[in-house]
């Protein structure tokens, strides 16, 4: 009997485990189809230099640059930065300032 317990308990966790995950990448796919609609993917041959040297320097030490989309009406660019399974989301102008709009993303993957 307590075999038995063990393992419904243990198959409603995996349950549970799996279904959380499964939300997550969903929240990712709506939040990744959101930025296709007005953003330009950029390789990072593209990116501007001045947004290479911030990112560059010691804000953002230890992040890898993700993606980097550029918004062709307004000039901004929005990059992706992950760390320990940590992704945050900043803007920036051409030259590489960053826009402090309370447009800071933190996305926990």
């Amino acid at each position: 009997m307590k075999k038995a317990i063990f393992v419904l308990v243990l198959i409603g966790l995996i349950t549970v485990e799996v279904s959380a995950q499964s939300k997550g990448d969903s929240a990712r796919y709506h939040y990744e189809s959101a930025i296709k609609e007005d953003w330009v993917k950029l390789d990072s041959a593209s990116v501007p230099a001045g947004v290479q040297r911030t990112l560059k320097g010691p804000d953002y030490q230890g992040w890898t640059v993700f993606c980097v989309w550029r918004n062709a009406d307004t000039s901004e660019f929005k990059v992706e930065l992950t760390k320990l399974g940590e992704t945050r989301i900043y803007w920036f102008d051409l030259n590489g300032n960053r826009l402090h709009r309370n447009r800071k993303q933190i996305i926990k993957s």
